[in-house]
């Protein structure tokens, strides 16, 4: 049987925790759903008062397309810093005429809900070009030699990517701190083997029916923030939970998500 663990919005939680983003660290705790809420209490209420021809088709998606648009269109984009034109481009693409207003609207609106969220990056960038070095929450680093002598189009994409590494890269490394907890605690075996993994997911092969083993997995994976594998481990207290979403199925396509705690 096939067997999927993905952590559940990884970056976005990195994000949250780094930035010590207000709303985002309390939705975490509440087991809110922030995909939902930025299509519902975001980009809803800007297409309604503009009553246009995106919200006529905003009115006929299902919520299902909302969501995705809250994840992919808006949340996932706005960590790293969107413009109106690629909202409105990303919005097209999937069928919802967006204007650059509406667009320009929703991204004030998301930017009221989460401030903290741009101030992160203002103020890390800043670090970056200061130190030449950008840091997971790990303390891994990356070096950004000569930013003085780049032009000003290079030094913004450098200092992107310096705010990228902080967030990308500490998600990294607590996928890669998980997979080195599974195979230490016995749970990546003979029986139960980790075969790939896709994004923020590890794909198993493991015998059907094993919950317990399922259950095990999920907890070692939501709890990595709190386990040091050497000495020297830069431990921290992590005010945002992980959440860890199990799947079961004959293939990856088709794997359904189960419930470890019955």
């Amino acid at each position: 049987m096939l067997i999927k663990a993905d952590y559940n919005q990884l970056e976005m939680r990195v994000l949250a925790e780094s930035g010590n983003v207000a709303n985002l660290v309390s939705a975490y705790q509440n087991r809110d759903d922030t995909h939902r809420s930025s299509a519902l209490e975001i980009v809803e209420p800007v297409l309604y008062r503009h009553n246009g021809p995106a919200y006529e088709a905003w009115l006929q998606w299902e919520m299902k397309q909302k969501r995705w648009f809250g994840k992919n269109g808006l949340n996932f984009p706005s960590v790293y810093g969107v413009a109106a034109d690629k909202l409105v481009e990303q919005a097209n693409k999937n069928g919802l005429p967006l204007t650059t207003k509406e667009a320009a609207e929703i991204l004030k609106l998301f930017g009221r809900r989460y401030p903290q969220i741009e101030e992160h990056r203002s103020q890390y960038q800043a670090i970056v070009q200061a130190s030449g070095e950008a840091r997971t929450l790990y303390n891994r680093r990356r070096i950004f030699s000569g930013l003085a002598q780049y032009d000003r189009l290079e030094r913004s994409a450098a200092l992107r990517e310096g705010f990228n590494h902080r967030i990308q890269g500490t998600a990294a490394d607590l996928f890669k701190l998980a997979l080195l907890r599974l195979w230490r605690e016995g749970l990546w075996d003979d029986t139960h083997r980790a075969v790939n993994y896709i994004h923020d997911e590890i794909v198993f092969y493991a015998p059907e029916g094993d919950i317990d083993w399922c259950r095990r997995v999920k907890e070692t994976m939501e709890s990595v923030t709190s386990w040091q594998p050497f000495d020297s481990w830069p431990m921290r207290e992590w005010s945002v939970p992980l959440e860890v979403e199990v799947s079961v199925g004959t293939n990856w396509y088709d794997a359904l998500p189960i419930d470890t705690d019955t």
